[in-house]
């Protein structure tokens, strides 16, 4: 029997084509996109799950003062959030006070330059560990002694990259390499990784001894003063977690007790101190940690899925109505010669799982083409390769049982309701009930209608970004990293290097340097007349703000005939924000009680720290021994050349520091990432739901056609030209994308009202982008619609009336 119901299923694959690769087409777009959003998650949820005891393997958290400290000045963190950097110390004095504990291992994170021979790097992503690190945690090692490749006092192990970077194919174990520490150190290559799994946490190029870390026996000494490293233990297999997070909350408050004392935000009742998971932490309102799952995100993309998802099988189910209405003489048969209900259900059904299950095979091709793209598109790593077999199996499946009671189910009910006797005597075709497809179309399009204004909202905000007047001249500016910040002589006499290098540059219009670039900066927490004040401060150069172009609103500049400016105490410019916060009190070339210092200038607002945030208050300072960034203005059409020749020349005026450059542009873009990241997403989105939804309407324009076969063969006869039945069969398309816009638009109003207060400074919600966006709906529909009407249009009237 189920033999028969495939021959037949097939035949009626084979028989309605544009019916078939219609439903095929949309389920596989959904199905492709439904699939990635699900590997996705797969993805998160296994993280670190690789490595042998990651059952055992805990991260130790506690209570964040520093947090709590920032919310009592007045900075809103969003969330509560546990640390996990914890004191040097604490490790060895746990393992002797709590037995469960098999083994602790500490990890600091660290990024360090490295020279050989003429190749000079900062590498950024190292990791201080313990001698018992590759013990615990699963890397394995692709040359080298695993279980003696950290007990060297200055050994290193490398990636294949690192290695690659200095010495390339050369055999790299017992290589030297120098590391620039205060007393520039040999390290020893003992060991090289192996690939390390894109689902991990932890990625790096190099791990040293933490007894190597140049200050380690400075963070030994500094006891409870030192809160810096992570710190991960494994327990034993038959340790009760939830006993053992008990026990140890209280060796924690003991611990901890002098500390607590001091910090009097904190009662010993909300004083926090365990343990969690390994897999779990990603998860967690914790930090620092090397990885973080936006749950925020999974959900929306997983809604998104699910939404284009339930578009494609409201296609289908239309589609499916309307090609019924094709065999219902085939339905009458069956039933007259014996078929039951229950089997003509079945058939229907397994009519659909065929295509379900083709339309799925082809959503693995699509899934595993636009990968790439989808990983740029929300900035992950993900790999089908390291999802198992069995987990993108279930995925299959479970969208498959999802398309079959959604799609299938419905038809399959409805069709096998019907007497047969009616459509055999009278040789009728079935007519579809227009509220239930009008309905349908509607839902539907409401649904794609919601998004596109989201769409074009998130857009205009974007591009509002993008073009804000952030109270500095922005363009043509490389940052160049001073990786000797540490080293105040080093760093005044590079600067005074680099100020004459660019007067003598033709292709350098003008260079300055501060101690942290856009995003970044030293935060001052304080109290005025009882209230909080936090306000940032930057180290600059005499340069700085007439390099950016920043407006004195009273007041000068720092000069370098004025001995006192780089004097902290003597000589500080403030910013608009700050000059008023402080009150009458402050006063331009006076002492100022409140920052005791003496105010120069003020400059008007501008902004140096997020785009998206408020204008925070400001302190710049003037420091030359102080740089962290260089900034150079480059001339518009000689940019990659002089880059170049910076690149050339940068080694010997700075020592051969590493040369790493970015774009101020790029870096201002940093502080919005995620919502570009989301626009590029919801932009994704939007197209595909309006594309399976406009198959949607294709399928409508089919059953219109189909219901008024013999109308419009009568109307013809009496006279009604081809331009009277397109508006005939296109007005209801039209009404019904007018419905949809008046339900979607106060949906995505709300919606993109919420979204817009995440922005200090944002566009204003006005009626052209809604109608900008009902436009675009109503062409789509339109043209969808348009083959299906202007073919019926042109039927020969007497084939039509024939039909019947």
């Amino acid at each position: 029997m189920i033999r028969n119901y495939l021959k037949i299923a097939f035949r009626n694959l084979v028989k309605n084509k544009v019916y078939s690769t219609i439903n095929i087409l949309g389920l596989s777009v959904a199905s492709a996109f439904c699939l990635l959003v699900y590997l996705q998650i797969q993805f998160e949820y296994s993280f670190d799950k690789f490595h042998q005891k990651s059952e055992q393997i805990h991260i130790i958290e506690m209570t964040d003062f520093t947090d709590i400290m920032l919310q009592k000045f007045g900075m809103n963190l969003g969330v509560k959030r546990n640390s996990t950097t914890m004191p040097h110390i604490l490790a060895g004095d746990m393992k002797a006070a709590l037995p469960e504990i098999k083994e602790v291992v500490r990890i600091k994170q660290t990024e360090e330059t490295f020279r050989y021979a003429d190749k000079t790097y900062n590498e950024k992503k190292g990791l201080f560990v313990d001698k018992n690190f590759l013990e615990v945690f699963s890397f394995d090692l692709k040359y080298g002694n695993k279980n003696q490749a950290l007990n060297q006092r200055n050994g290193i192990i490398v990636s294949q990259q690192f290695a690659n970077r200095y010495f390339g194919s050369e055999n790299v174990i017992g290589k030297n390499i120098n590391v620039s520490w205060e007393k520039p150190t040999i390290c020893t290559i003992t060991g090289v990784l192996d690939k390390i799994p894109s689902n991990s946490s932890m990625k790096f190029d190099f791990l040293i001894p933490i007894e190597s870390s140049p200050d380690y026996q400075q963070n030994m000494s500094s006891g409870m003063n030192s809160f810096n490293t992570i710190t991960a233990i494994e327990l034993d297999k038959n340790v009760s977690v939830d006993v053992f997070k008990k026990k140890l909350h209280h060796f924690g408050l003991k611990y901890f007790d002098q500390y607590l004392q001091n910090t009097p935000d904190v009662k010993p009742i909300d004083f926090v101190f365990t343990c969690s998971p390994l897999t779990k932490v990603s998860f967690l309102a914790v930090h620092p940690w090397f990885h973080s799952v936006n749950l925020s995100q999974l959900k929306n993309l997983s809604y998104i899925a699910a939404l284009i998802l339930i578009i494609a099988c409201l296609n289908y189910v239309l589609l499916a109505v309307a090609n019924s209405a094709r065999r219902m003489q085939e339905v009458g048969i069956r039933k007259i010669v014996g078929a039951n209900r229950r089997q003509i259900i079945a058939q229907f059904c397994l009519d659909t799982f065929l295509i379900a299950v083709i339309a799925l095979g082809i959503a693995l091709l699509l899934a595993n083409l636009a990968l790439p793209y989808y990983n740029s598109l929300i900035d992950s790593e993900l790999q089908i390769q390291d999802i198992s077999v069995w987990s993108i199996a279930l995925g299959m499946i479970a969208i498959i049982l999802i398309v079959c009671l959604l799609a299938g189910l419905y038809p399959a009910m409805l069709v096998s309701s019907k007497n047969p006797i009616a459509f055999l005597g009278n040789n009728k075709t079935f007519r579809v009930n227009p509220f239930f497809y009008k309905t349908l179309v509607v839902a539907q399009y409401t649904l794609c209608l919601i998004m596109l204004p989201c769409a074009l909202v998130i857009y205009q905000q974007m591009k509002f970004l993008d073009q804000k007047d952030l109270g500095f001249d922005k363009e043509q500016i490389v940052v160049v990293n001073n990786t000797a910040w540490g080293n105040k002589a080093k760093t005044k006499l590079l600067t005074e290097k680099l100020h004459q290098y660019a007067q003598q540059n033709p292709n350098i219009i003008d260079m300055s340097g501060t101690s942290h670039t856009f995003g970044m900066y030293d935060i001052n927490l304080d109290s005025l007349d009882n209230k909080p004040l936090q306000y940032a401060v930057y180290n600059v150069d005499y340069n700085y703000l007439p390099f950016l172009g920043v407006k004195f609103l009273n007041g000068r500049n720092f000069s370098a005939a004025f001995a006192t400016d780089t004097l902290g105490n003597e000589a500080i410019i403030v910013n608009e924000k700050l000059f008023k916060a402080l009150g009458k009190t402050a006063k331009v070339g006076a002492y100022n009680d409140f920052l005791k210092t003496k105010i120069i200038g003020v400059v008007k607002d501008f902004t140096s720290i997020s785009v998206i945030d408020e204008q925070k208050p400001i302190v710049i300072r003037c420091n030359p021994s102080q740089i962290g960034k260089f900034y150079f203005r480059l001339r518009p059409n000689h940019i990659p050349e002089t880059i170049q020749q910076l690149e050339k020349d940068w080694k010997q005026m700075a020592d051969y520091q590493p040369f790493e450059l970015s774009f101020l542009d790029d870096r201002i873009k940093e502080g919005y990432r995620d919502h570009l990241r989301w626009m590029r997403t919801i932009n994704a989105a939007t197209l595909l739901a309006i594309f399976v939804a406009c198959l949607g309407l294709f399928g409508l324009s089919g059953i219109n056609a189909l219901n008024r076969t013999k109308e419009i063969g009568i109307r013809k006869v009496m006279g009604a030209n081809i331009s009277q039945i397109l508006i005939l069969l296109n007005k209801d398309t039209i009404r019904l994308t007018i419905i949809s816009l008046l339900i979607a638009i106060p949906i995505g109003y709300y919606f993109m009202q919420k979204w817009l207060e995440n922005f200090a400074s944002r566009i204003d919600l006005n009626w052209k982008i809604f109608a900008v966006a009902g436009l675009v709906g109503i062409i789509t529909a339109l043209l969808s619609v348009s083959y299906q009407s202007i073919k019926a249009a042109l039927m020969n009237p007497v084939k039509s009336l024939k039909s019947e």
